[in-house]
């Protein structure tokens, strides 16, 4: 014993008291890392809408295409069935 203090207990307390320096230098460092985290987030949010708005007006461009292609068949098909009439006519 050390001045009345128990060497055992006196280890652990020490012990006790690394394992908590050790804590508090880990969270000191994931506050310091706290902003690039941040930025990383709002990065990514923004790159995310952004490819959220391209593949809207993709589906937007698709829908238009998928219109004009129809028009263009049932353009196709009165002309095919005028032809026919015009074939069963000339009979």
């Amino acid at each position: 014993q050390y001045f009345g203090v128990d060497e055992a207990q006196f280890e652990a307390v020490t012990a006790e008291n690394q394992r908590l320096r050790e804590e508090l230098e880990k969270l000191e460092k994931e506050k310091q890392n706290e902003p690039d985290r941040v930025q990383a987030l709002e990065k990514t949010r923004a790159s995310l809408q952004k490819d959220r708005q391209k593949y809207k007006n993709y589906l937007e461009e698709m829908e238009q295409h998928k219109t004009l292609l129809e028009q263009r068949t049932k353009g196709i098909k009165e002309e095919i069935e005028s032809a026919g009439i015009d074939l069963y006519s000339s009979n």
